[in-house]
């Protein structure tokens, strides 16, 4: 990963300007997964718009046509190998997004974001 968007990235996770949602990358409401904290950052630097509405539902903003998954071109822009890239966080190696969403039909509650942010810092 590029080391100037890290370090954006987490320090826009930690700021607390960002409410965290699940589910998606940016909530009617404006909740936002960590990935969407990515998009939001790539928006502002580029101009890139969102969207009202996904593919998923009008509950949620699109951004390049995603709104549950991060564009291949935001990947490409923060120099990520993938679009969901793997953190080891308490043992548990996931993707970043299953880190924030969670699962707690088999015992996986979500991460906040100041724990995703501290894995993103050690292991991209």
């Amino acid at each position: 990963m590029k080391p100037e968007i890290k370090a954006r990235w987490v320090e826009a996770l930690r700021s607390g300007k960002y409410e965290q949602g699940r589910g998606a990358l940016r909530s009617d409401t404006n909740q936002f997964c960590c990935l969407g904290v990515l998009c939001d950052l790539y928006a502002k630097e580029t101009g890139e718009k969102w969207a009202e509405g996904g593919a998923h539902g009008e509950d949620r903003f699109s951004l390049l046509g995603n709104d549950l998954v991060l564009p291949r071109s935001v990947a490409r822009w923060a120099g990520l190998d993938g679009v969901d890239p793997d953190l080891c966080i308490h043992g548990r190696e996931l993707g970043v997004s299953g880190h924030n969403d969670g699962d707690l039909d088999v015992g996986r509650r979500p991460k906040p974001f100041t724990t995703i942010a501290d894995a993103i810092e050690e292991q991209l």
